[in-house]
């Protein structure tokens, strides 16, 4: 691959093609430093493949009546050693890729640890998020950031988002409730990555 497919970065179909590639040129490689060159790029190769995987398992989208909702999640290491404690950040973005101007009222959260169980919920209609309720018009998009504990060092969350259509010219007094709707959130893990876990053992 040349350098500008590199920073473009690479599907699974291409990931895997390329490993196969490495050692099988390999496997007909009789040079021992040759060998060696292409066990450690198979290797790193492999090491992207994980990392990418990770990468999805950890993130997620949806779109609902033209929202977008992108979720990532990251795991936060630690410095002492707090057992039975792991820490998640997360990352929203909201896209309004419809033609109204809509506005993000409430949340919902269910989070689950590694066993199914709820560790932690927000009930549907919480008011806004990190203390907002933004307005976004076609086009405008809204990002915050949280965190999370889970007792687990894997996990999951899903949710919503309430919003509303702002009416053109209207004032938020004259919005009746039959304007809100539901943005799906859908399920991202939360995933203590195995770097993680060979820089802690």
């Amino acid at each position: 691959p040349d350098e500008t497919e590199c920073k473009m970065g690479f599907s699974r179909e291409q990931l895997t093609r390329i490993t196969r590639g490495i050692f099988k040129a390999r496997k007909a490689e009789e040079d021992i430093d040759r060998v060696q060159s292409f066990e450690t790029d198979g290797f790193a190769v492999i090491r992207a493949l994980a990392a990418q995987r990770d990468r999805q398992l950890c993130s997620s989208s949806a779109s609902t009546r033209g929202v977008l909702v992108r979720a990532t999640s990251a795991y936060v290491p630690q410095p002492s050693k707090q057992i039975g404690k792991h820490i998640f950040c997360y990352r929203i973005a909201v896209h309004n890729q419809g033609e109204e101007s809509v506005q993000l009222l409430g949340r919902q959260w269910e989070i689950l640890d590694a066993n199914g169980a709820v560790t932690g919920s927000v009930p549907r209609g919480s008011h806004g998020v990190v203390g907002h309720t933004p307005v976004l018009k076609p086009g405008e998009s809204f990002e915050y950031h949280s965190g999370v504990e889970l007792p687990t060092s894997e996990g999951r969350m899903s949710g919503s988002f309430q919003m509303m259509v702002v009416p053109e010219g209207e004032g938020d007094k004259e919005k009746t409730q039959s304007e809100v709707f539901d943005v799906t959130v859908e399920p991202f893990a939360l995933r203590v990555p195995a770097s993680a876990n060979n820089t802690q053992n």
